[in-house]
């Protein structure tokens, strides 16, 4: 078999399934918050939490670019990835260096409850309707799931531009 036929065989449609089980995408999205809400007192759940995160995150935008639909899990992806690339960009604009106590509580805490009720709005006007209830509880449970994106995004340029991996490591 060429690898033309192989390519052509990939079904790429917004109503193919994905090559894993429906629940790989969640389940390293909560994990990822689980070791978040850990991590906060314990450090040592600081790598677990990345790790889980960074699986998500090529899973999550594989999704969104081959797969799109108003489903749920979808409505979960575009929020978190929105926030994390957000959130990147926001912390490298300032260099990993928040002075106040409110712009970092904007970039952590913020993004998460800005991003959803942004993105109706955006999705409304590419598809030409409202989105259905079940995008919309997507959003809604992306939330939460929003603060391990935002906080790693963080951390990781703070990290880098501080050059201070002490606390990551231990």
């Amino acid at each position: 078999m060429t690898t033309v036929e192989v390519a052509t065989k990939l079904d790429q449609s917004p109503n193919s399934k994905p090559p894993y089980p429906i629940w790989v995408e969640p389940g390293l999205l909560v994990g990822s918050f689980v070791c978040y809400c850990f991590a906060i007192e314990y450090t040592a759940f600081l790598i677990p939490m990345v790790l889980l995160f960074f699986l998500y995150l090529p899973l999550a935008i594989h999704g969104l670019l081959h797969r799109f639909t108003l489903d749920r899990i979808n409505g979960v992806n575009i929020s978190v990835v929105s926030v994390f690339l957000l959130s990147l960009a926001l912390t490298i604009l300032a260099q990993g260096d928040f002075d106040s106590l409110e712009t970092a509580g904007l970039v952590l805490f913020g993004l998460p409850f800005l991003i959803p009720i942004a993105i109706v709005p955006v999705v409304s006007s590419r598809m030409g309707s409202f989105p259905d209830s079940k995008f919309l509880q997507g959003l809604l449970l992306a939330v939460p799931l929003g603060a391990p994106a935002s906080g790693i995004s963080v951390n990781m340029i703070a990290t880098l531009a501080s050059g201070e991996f002490d606390h990551w490591i231990s």
